[in-house]
């Protein structure tokens, strides 16, 4: 079984959510084009500010949740959109959780090397419902120059195996 979820995406059983949404100009948060086009989704995907430390996040996330049944584990990936500015594609990383049940794990993904691409993520255990959160950690400058630099967040797609 294969599910994709992300914003504007409409599968059966997969859903999107953005925590903290706030509109500030190339400070806040932002829908662009260029993001995963198939699997129901339309192509959107959100541009997420950066908490602007490197370990610390500010509260904001996106949640990606998946029911899908009877299922005994998922292998995830992300799509990263190839937008070339840091400003809609910058996480160097962006950091994940993901849960499902009792069960948790994470990961990392550098957007800025990755994209235009679905990046594999590994299998996690499925228990009930599986989901994947994207933390706003992370480092919106360089030296002392603010470069506004977002994650993304797209699609991602959960390939399954029947329990």
């Amino acid at each position: 079984m294969i599910a994709v979820a992300g914003p504007y995406c409409g599968g059966k059983g997969v859903s999107y959510s953005q925590g903290k949404w706030f509109d500030q100009g190339i400070s806040g948060w932002r829908s662009n084009s260029g993001g995963w086009s198939g699997d129901g989704c339309n192509g959107t995907y959100t541009s997420v500010p950066m908490s602007g430390a490197a370990n610390k996040d500010d509260g904001n996330s996106v949640v990606w949740t998946f029911n899908l049944g009877k299922v005994s584990s998922c292998a995830l990936a992300v799509y990263i959109p190839a937008d070339g500015d840091v400003k809609k594609v910058g996480g160097n990383p962006t950091y994940y959780t993901v849960q499902s049940g009792s069960s948790s794990g994470s990961f990392s993904i550098n957007q800025t090397a990755n994209r235009g691409r679905w990046v594999n993520q590994g299998t996690y255990p499925y228990h009930g419902s599986l989901s994947v959160t994207l933390h706003t950690r992370g480092l919106d400058w360089h030296d002392s120059t603010k470069t506004y630099a977002h994650h993304a967040a797209s699609a991602i797609r959960a390939t399954c195996t029947p329990s």
